[in-house]
């Protein structure tokens, strides 16, 4: 069963970007997640590995693990992690690389607000059918036993 508040990653070397960005979504969707925020995409990818994170957004540009390369790890990993890539560098390639890669939304910087919160809504969206899926999958498992 997935439990809310629901865990969500931010990744950016730009505190000032995700500091904002951290607000705003707690502000647009009151609740429904829990937050927390990485500067550094290794420390961030640690953290996706131990805890139950359902969705990521992050950079493209950074040190260390740029941002297309951390989606496939994620991806990588199974775990079903949603992920939101955020890019200044409006590059075809790029794009391209993360659609392949499995990323399930992508935007182009500088963005507007509405467009993080229509990206999140059609991921979160994505993310509560599944979860009625699994819930009249147990219903079911539970009525046959």
């Amino acid at each position: 069963m997935l439990h809310r508040p629901f865990k969500m990653v931010l990744v950016d070397d730009e505190p000032e970007i995700i500091d904002i960005l951290s607000e705003c979504i707690q502000d647009m969707f009151p609740g429904i997640f829990e937050v927390k925020i990485f500067s550094d995409p290794v420390n961030a990818l640690e953290y996706i590995k131990e805890e139950a994170v359902l969705i990521v957004i992050t950079d493209v540009r950074m040190p260390h693990i740029n941002g297309d390369h951390l989606n496939l790890k994620i991806k990588q990993l199974g775990k079903g992690v949603q992920t939101i890539i955020l890019t200044g560098n409006q590059s075809y390639m790029t794009a391209i690389t993360c659609f392949r890669d499995g990323a399930n939304g992508y935007i182009s910087k500088p963005f507007e607000m509405v467009d993080i919160q229509k990206t999140i809504q059609s991921v979160l969206e994505t993310i509560l059918s599944w979860e009625k899926v699994f819930e009249k999958v147990t219903h079911q498992v539970k009525e046959a036993s």
